[in-house]
């Protein structure tokens, strides 16, 4: 809806069809915007061509205002075919923004005739905002907690040391696996509530949560299977018959 309302706002046609070197002057509208949902770092108007016209947070990144955008995200927001419509680009680093890989939304902005005009894209802050949510999740509990997508790859930790290569070991549902010496209750579920997870075109989030059970702990096998040392017993001297 952020997305789609920008690409709406009047304010967006009219900067478009002004010369470029006016569109500077959407800077300040774009932050006024951008202020009412921290959740993004950055908002971006841009032309037909791709051209870029206005940025939000413009002096953290002079010479976006004239740059070019993406040829993926130009090509995205030319197949949408209503003012209703969006896209999301692929979990993935922009010069757009300067805080690793995350999802950008797309809207196209109509000109008078109808055609598109250009496009507007809000940047998700994915590093802060994923690992936030994955904080209050586990709070003062002795867990990890992970955001992976569909291939596995993760997204976001709430312990990157302790969980480099443990969500693939998790599969969906319920499971119990040895970490690093110790033991783990572990869930892996899809994410579908919240608006900025994309779900379509392959590009599903899912949680990995885990509990610590405590240490490991090992015996040694015998014939194949794992038994526990029997007690020894102390054996018996034979009785005498005393004169």
């Amino acid at each position: 809806n952020f997305c789609r309302g920008g690409a709406l706002a009047p304010a967006s046609a009219a900067a478009l069809r002004a010369p470029p070197d006016e569109g500077a002057a959407l800077n300040p509208l774009l932050d006024q915007l951008n202020g009412l949902s921290a959740v993004y770092s950055r908002l971006v108007v841009f032309d037909a061509e791709g051209r870029v016209r206005g940025v939000s947070h413009a002096s953290d990144a002079p010479g976006l205002v004239g740059s070019t955008v993406d040829a993926e995200w130009l090509s995205m927001v030319r197949g949408l075919k209503t003012t209703q419509a969006y896209a999301v680009t692929p979990f993935q680093d922009t010069s757009m923004h300067a805080h690793g890989p995350t999802w950008v939304y797309l809207a196209a902005v109509s000109g008078e005739d109808g055609a598109m005009a250009g496009g507007v894209a809000i940047v998700f802050h994915a590093a802060r905002e994923l690992r936030t949510m994955l904080d209050d999740v586990i709070g003062e509990r002795s867990a990890f907690a992970v955001f992976v997508d569909v291939q596995g790859q993760v997204l976001a930790s709430h312990q990157p040391e302790l969980t480099a290569g443990l969500p693939r070991m998790v599969q969906d549902g319920l499971s119990v696996i040895e970490h690093a010496g110790v033991h783990w209750a572990c869930a892996r579920v899809p994410c579908g509530g919240y608006r900025e997870f994309p779900s379509g075109q392959g590009q599903g989030v899912s949680a990995v949560v885990g509990l610590r059970l405590g240490a490991a702990e090992r015996v040694a096998a015998v014939g194949g299977l794992d038994r526990q040392p029997r007690p020894r017993q102390r054996r018996k001297s034979p009785r005498r018959n005393l004169p």
